[in-house]
Order: structure tokens, then sequence, then C-alpha cells
């Protein structure tokens, strides 16, 4: 999985100039490398970070950084949560959706 950060913009701001780069929020969500400056100046703006992302295949196999380890599974067009076993140990065993189905 690449190190990239995705955010979504509320609709309702400005388009906002970060680092000579112009974000129209009209165009909607946008991908940054995680140790890209924008990422922090987009967030301190009114964009929000979605979970890391990336085809089922591309699931992480360790506790993924981020919000709670969510994961959002391109090729099912969801957000889904791993489940760690044993507890504390950082490997994900499996995955559910936010209804706790198995993914």
């Amino acid at each position: 999985m690449a190190n990239n950060v995705r955010l979504a913009p509320n609709t309702n701001l400005p388009s906002i100039t970060v680092y000579g780069r112009t974000f129209n929020p009209a165009s909607g969500v946008v991908d940054l490398a995680a140790n890209d400056g924008g990422v922090q100046m987009l967030a301190a703006n009114g964009w929000t970070m979605l979970p890391p992302h990336g085809a089922t295949s591309a699931r992480p196999t360790t506790s993924a950084p981020g919000l709670d380890g969510a994961f959002y599974d391109d090729t099912i067009s969801k957000v889904i949560y791993p489940i760690i076993n044993p507890p504390g140990s950082g490997n994900v065993a499996s995955w559910v959706d936010g209804a706790g189905n198995a993914v």
C-alpha cells in the first residue's frame, strides 16, 4: 500500500493554495503523500483526513496506522476495520465492515 493520505473537502470551503498548488473543494477528494506538508495545511483548513485505502489485496496485515486502523477497500467501496488476534499483537486476523460483517 502506498504511503498516501486521502483528504475530502467540505464543499463550502473556498479554494486554497498550499505551497504553490491550488486545491478546489469542487474537485473532490485528493490523495497526497503522507509526508507532503499540504496534508497538515489542508486538514487545518477544514479538509477531512480519510482512512488509508487500496484494493482488497492491499489490506494491511498488521494494525494500520490512522483512524482506528480503518482502511477504505476500493474493491468493495467500504470502510473496514481490523480484527486483531491475538489481542494486542497488532496482527490483523480478519476484517469487518461498520455493521460487524466479515469482509
